[in-house]
């Protein structure tokens, strides 16, 4: 047989051409380039080493999961490391000319010291450019220098990019423009949401403590301080799309259109449900904001600035230059300085149609042409329903400086139910206005500071279900969706009581500004009593709370001291019932009691037996004490339940077989799940029996979890947050279907998440009693009476903006109850659903929608939806 040489040739080629593709495949798996995986969406690459996290950059359109914490300090950040690179560092995954097109889920591992000095390339960051999805990762302490297009996770994105609960911190710096503490500039419809960063970031233009350029930003958040020339913001530097749910704490030190929030906002951009408590330092420059810097034909609706804001030309203690801004139910407190166009709320306002609406101003504001306490220069735009309590220079109608605005050329808006603390007047200068309301001295106005609601002010929104304002005794209004403190908004309030069997010393009710501390208050115990804990288990006395950043209120816990004598009995202090009060034995009991005595606790049926547990030990008239305390469950919250203690006799006190030695009757407020039955009784004397009802048909967790614990409770915890939207992980132990009894880190990732998401800021990652009860509270609505509940949730019919019916108001509430609220307070939030299908219900339905892939995702509650959310009820 003969072979003419082409074929040869063709076969030659074939086979070489096959060795390379085998010999490229066993490459990457065979010299450890990857742990694993195949790069595809099903099984992505596995990277568990700085060295494998830079070789993801020869895949760039692959898949790849982080299975490990990798830190990359000395690879990276230290001369001679694998990576060091002759001091550029780490190379970014996808450069200013090719893009990174696959996914990263980092699976929520961390990635520590990641180093990049590269100051002449563009497109700098973890990855450079990038059009994919990247979630779950932590970048902690990075140091990355680039030209332009600078960020601790990406430097630029071009498409449409997904960002989703990644974090960072560490240092950023662009020497050109376009940084941000994650990402330096993110554009065509790209989001970033459930994200944060601590990073400090400094560069020219473009500045954010987030993100330098961005389109949607939600439920995110930054706390670094940044440093630019112009377009610098403490969350981003520009926005062109919409920021929802967001803040910034950080200082801002700027040239020109800084903002604590946001240094400008585009035409159609769109800032709600957000806030600034940063200063913003512009020195001399000019559209310097506690929240905005410069608004242009966007809207700003349900937010708020704390910080102070100094400046030259267009300073506003909410937003420096307003253009065509669509502004709603805002406010800001901070002292507000500048030279021309000042004022406590917006600088300049201009460009109509637009309108300023249920806003006001509480900080001072200092000037020498147009001031005002509420808009330094207004022209062309409607104010409505606001007012201003800042203090101003005094009244001036040459230099113009007013109490409400410094100068007023309302051309074609209206001015209407003003509220302002001026000497004089409160406007500097007016022209062509047209007064629709009152115009009104505050200080003067005593229906303005108090409760009343009469006119002027009946046209204020002080009720119903389109509540805008509340009046408080003594106050001066303040917005009901966005609620503050009168002219100090950020304070909260301490309050003290004791139980039954003492008193307190001290200050008992106090106000405290955000961030500082109380005064010391001392636990007195009457006669017969001893002092045993506060209720949140503080056992500080005297107890003197600090750094206080919420509300608290705390109750001092007595309990009768065990005392010998001939009377025998039960000892029931009274109390109130938000501090079940103890049942004690009394201590003489002891010598009417032989070994081997049996006690038994019934309980109502609403109630079922969890257990004894021991909780301190003393010894009194030479007998070893403890005290033990029975802990019940209700589903029945609010309804009066009976605890009966009973003493079966064995013949030694008489010749009753169950004999009730104690019935008190209690209703628990709904807000309380636990209720605590003491007992102290000598172990030694007596064994104690329980009679115990048939559990729950779900689980319920009893005891604390932590950290390094082993038991069956932590994989149902696993269980809980895996199918609550809260995953530990998508493959191995931790996943779906895959819980361990470890409590491990994972575990502490996923509750920390949890606990955060539902405002439990005490227990830090650990199953304590708040997160314990918070979560049984969910399992038992979610399992009892769950044909009501299903009854009163399912869906038959379309809903979309602007409709008004009993149908929304169950929509927002499957929505709150589901991890995608209308609000967290106000209108929409939870307990306070309302049948007007807005803005906020949209949002929220939209979020629902993309995080459950349902198509069309446009934030109607289309048909598609409807079955969606009906198949998960039944």
């Amino acid at each position: 047989m003969t072979v003419s040489l082409k074929s040869k040739t063709s076969a030659l080629l074939f086979f070489v051409l096959a060795l390379c593709i085998f010999i490229s495949v066993g490459d990457a798996l065979s010299d450890g380039e990857f742990a694993g995986g195949l790069g595809t969406a099903e099984s992505p690459y596995q990277i568990a080493t700085c060295a494998q996290l830079q070789s993801a950059g020869s895949y760039l359109d692959s898949n790849f999961l982080l299975t490990a914490e990798i830190d990359c300090t000395a690879d990276t950040g230290t001369e001679g490391g694998a990576l060091w690179n002759g001091g550029l560092g780490f190379a970014p995954i996808g450069s200013s000319t090719v893009a990174f097109t696959g996914n990263f889920d980092g699976d929520n591992h961390i990635i520590t010291g990641l180093f990049i000095n590269r100051p002449s390339e563009s497109y700098v960051g973890l990855f450079g450019q990038v059009s994919s999805t990247i979630s779950n990762l932590i970048l902690s302490n990075v140091d990355i220098t680039g030209y332009g297009g600078v960020g601790a996770l990406i430097g630029g994105s071009l498409q449409t990019t997904s960002v989703e609960n990644v974090h960072s911190s560490g240092n950023v710096v662009a020497i050109d423009a376009g940084a941000g503490g994650l990402i330096g500039s993110m554009l065509n419809n790209s989001i970033i949401e459930n994200s944060y960063s601590s990073a400090t970031v400094s560069s020219t233009e473009a500045v954010g403590g987030l993100v330098g350029e961005a389109t949607t930003v939600s439920s995110s958040y930054a706390t670094g301080n940044v440093v630019g020339s112009i377009t610098v913001g403490g969350l981003a530097g520009e926005v062109t799309n919409i920021i929802f749910n967001s803040y910034a704490t950080g200082q801002v030190t700027v040239g020109s259109k800084g903002g604590g929030l946001v240094g400008m906002i585009t035409t159609g951009g769109s800032v709600f449900q957000s806030y600034a408590t940063g200063d913003v330092v512009g020195l001399s420059g000019n559209n310097m904001g506690g929240l905005i810097g410069y608004c242009q034909y966007g809207s700003v609706s349900t937010s708020f600035a704390y910080g102070d804001v100094t400046g030259g030309v267009r300073v506003g203690g909410l937003i420096g230059n307003s253009g065509g801004c669509h502004t709603v139910n805002i406010y800001a407190t901070g002292n507000v300085v500048g030279s021309n166009q000042v004022g406590g709320l917006i600088g300049w306002e201009w460009g109509g149609p637009t309108s300023v609406e249920n806003a006001y101003s509480t900080g001072n504001v200092s000037g020498t042409n147009n001031v005002g306490g509420l808009i330094g220069l207004v022209d062309s735009q409607d104010v409505n329903y606001s007012f201003s309590v800042s203090a101003v220079p005094a009244y001036d109608n040459v230099n113009y400086i007013g109490g409400l605005f410094g100068t007023s050329d309302l051309i074609e808006g209206t001015v209407g139910n003003y509220w302002y603390n001026s000497n004089t007047n409160g406007v500097g200068n007016s022209a062509s206005a047209t007064s629709s309301g009152e115009w009104e001295l505050v200080a003067s106005a005593s229906v303005f500071k108090g409760t009343s609601t009469t006119a002027p002010l009946d046209q204020w929104s002080f009720s119903g279900e389109n509540q805008v304002w509340v009046a408080t005794a003594g106050r001066y209004p303040t917005l009901y969706a966005i609620a503050a403190d009168d002219v100090s908004p950020i304070t909260y309030t301490l309050t003290y009581s004791a139980g039954t069997g003492g008193s307190l010393t001290g200050t008992v009710s106090q106000t405290v500004d955000y961030g500082s501390d109380g005064s010391a208050v001392t636990a007195v115990a009457d006669s017969g009593y001893q002092f045993v804990n506060w209720n949140d288990d503080s056992t500080a006395n005297p107890r003197t709370d600090t750094n206080i950043t919420q509300n608290l209120s705390v109750s001092a816990v007595f309990e009768a001291t065990p005392s010998s004598g001939s009377s025998g009995g039960i000892i029931i202090p009274s109390g109130p019932v938000v501090n079940i009060p103890p049942y004690l034995l009394a201590g003489n009991i002891i010598s009417d009691v032989q070994n081997g005595y049996q006690m038994a606790i019934s309980a109502d049926p609403f109630f079922t037996m969890v257990g004894w547990e021991s909780y301190q030990k003393s010894v009194f008239n030479n007998y070893s004490t403890d005290t033990l305390y029975i802990k019940y469950r209700t589903s029945a919250g609010g309804v009066s339940q009976v605890f009966i203690l009973t003493v079966p006799n064995n013949n030694i006190l008489g010749t009753h077989i169950n004999e009730t030695i104690a019935t008190s009757s209690i209703t628990p407020p709904p807000d309380i799940t636990d209720a605590e039955v003491v007992i102290d009784a000598p172990l030694s004397e007596i064994e104690i029996v329980v009679s115990q009802l048939p559990p729950p048909d779900y689980f319920t967790f009893l005891n604390d979890l932590k950290p390094t614990m082993i038991n069956e409770e932590v994989k149902e915890l696993q269980k809980y947050l895996n199918t609550n939207g809260f995953v530990l992980s998508k493959v191995g132990p931790g996943s779906p279907g895959q819980e361990t009894d470890k409590f491990g880190r994972l575990t502490w990732i996923a509750l920390l998440k949890f606990q955060r998401a539902h405002k439990i800021y005490t227990e830090n990652g650990s199953l304590g009693k708040v997160t314990g009860n918070y979560i049984n509270s969910d399992l038992s609505l979610k399992n009892i009476g769950k044909q009501n509940i299903l009854a009163n949730y399912s869906f038959n019919q379309d809903l979309k903006p602007s409709t008004v019916n009993a149908d929304v108001k169950k929509l927002q509430r499957y929505l709150n109850n589901n991890g995608f609220p209308i609000a967290t307070v106000g209108p929409g939030s939870p307990g306070y659903e309302t049948e007007k299908f807005g803005s906020f219900t949209w949002f929220s339905l939209l979020r629902f929608q993309k995080a459950n892939h349902i198509v069309p995702a446009n934030g109607t509650f289309n048909s598609a939806t409807r079955e969606y959310v009906n198949s998960k009820l039944f």
